[in-house]
């Protein structure tokens, strides 16, 4: 049995998490976020405005997916009116310190972000990859994730 612990914020309020997974492909210019097996939140071609997706540079596909990752987790605490740790799992080998700039966007908006490496096998977003149509951002499916998910225990 898996025991919770409830985190609480710098402002005192009790935060809850959505874990999501993500994952991006130079191969078919393609990114994914999903909440799990079956669960897909956005997924599609990256869009040709993308800031950080540069064609035929794999960590950029993976890290451009980490920040669709946040804006829902972003776009989730703000509907929901509460503080959020979002925690997201990608495949590629990134440090805390790369995503140093959005973790500083996100305390201004009540939401935590912590990248957390998993092995591609076990990551569910990589099925979405070869997708071929486009699904836009299901922020009702991701708040019905936090619920699902609950409080931030001490798995983290």
């Amino acid at each position: 049995m898996r025991v919770s612990i409830c985190v609480v914020c710098e402002r005192g309020e009790v935060m809850k998490k959505l874990e999501l997974f993500v994952a991006g492909t130079c191969k078919y210019d393609r990114f994914a976020v999903t909440c799990g097996p079956k669960l897909s939140i956005w997924y599609g071609k990256f869009f040709p405005t993308d800031k950080t997706y540069v064609r035929g540079m794999p960590e950029t596909a993976e890290r451009s997916a980490v920040e669709k990752a946040y804006w829902v987790g972003w776009k989730v605490a703000e509907g929901l009116g509460i503080p959020l740790r979002v925690i997201v799992h990608t495949s590629w080998r990134y440090t805390q310190d790369d995503f140093w700039k959005l973790e500083k966007q996100g305390r201004k908006k009540r939401v935590e972000l912590y990248v957390v490496q998993v092995e591609a096998d076990d990551n569910p977003a990589r099925d979405l990859l070869r997708v071929m149509e486009y699904q836009k951002a299901d922020l009702a499916r991701a708040c019905r994730c936090v619920e699902t998910q609950g409080w931030i225990g001490s798995d983290l």
